[in-house]
């Protein structure tokens, strides 16, 4: 399975959409990570975080908890739940 690079632009700019607010934009590039990196637990907090932003609860929590299945001791996503 691939991993995510941090230093991947697409995540870099990814993070600076999000960092910037635009939750919008944010959840589309993410998504797209995603899909590049269907086993990247932060990428699924950090969508966790963006559909918590838009007011979308149940998306939150499931991309919580997905986050916690590929990572169970991550506490941090256990803290968002």
């Amino acid at each position: 399975m691939k991993q995510l690079n941090q230093s991947d632009p697409e995540y870099i700019d990814a993070m600076t959409t999000y960092m910037g607010g635009n939750w919008k934009e944010a959840e589309r590039v993410f998504l797209k990570l995603q899909n590049a990196y269907p086993e990247s637990s932060i990428v699924r907090l950090n969508l966790g975080n963006i559909y918590y932003s838009l007011g979308n609860l149940n998306q939150s929590v499931e991309c919580y908890e997905k986050a916690l299945e590929i990572q169970p001791d991550w506490g941090i996503a256990f803290y968002k739940l």
